[in-house]
C-alpha cells in the first residue's frame, strides 16, 4: 500500500497481520520502524525479550483462533 507518511512510495509499506499467539501486530511495524524510527509499544518490546525474541510456530487451530478474533474485531 502507498506509505501514508510518504505517499510518492506507491508501494512501500507491506500489509497483512503476524501473531505469537499472544500479540497480534500489523506487519507495517517493521516498516515503519526502520523507515522512521516509529517506536512499537514498550509491552510488546517487554513480551519479545520475555521470549529472547524466538520466534513462535502456531499449530493450525491457534492460527485460526487468531483468524477468528481478528474477524470479530474488523467486523464490529
Amino acid at each position: 500500500m502507498a506509505d501514508p507518511l510518504d505517499p510518492a512510495r506507491e508501494h512501500g509499506v507491506p500489509t497483512g497481520m503476524s501473531s505469537d499467539g499472544t500479540w497480534v501486530w500489523s506487519t507495517y511495524w517493521g516498516y515503519f520502524v526502520r523507515e522512521y524510527g516509529i517506536e512499537v509499544p514498550t509491552e510488546f518490546i517487554d513480551h519479545a525479550r520475555s521470549r529472547n525474541f524466538e520466534p513462535v510456530l502456531l499449530d493450525d487451530a491457534e492460527q485460526e483462533r487468531i483468524d477468528s478474533e481478528l474477524e470479530a474485531t474488523f467486523s464490529d
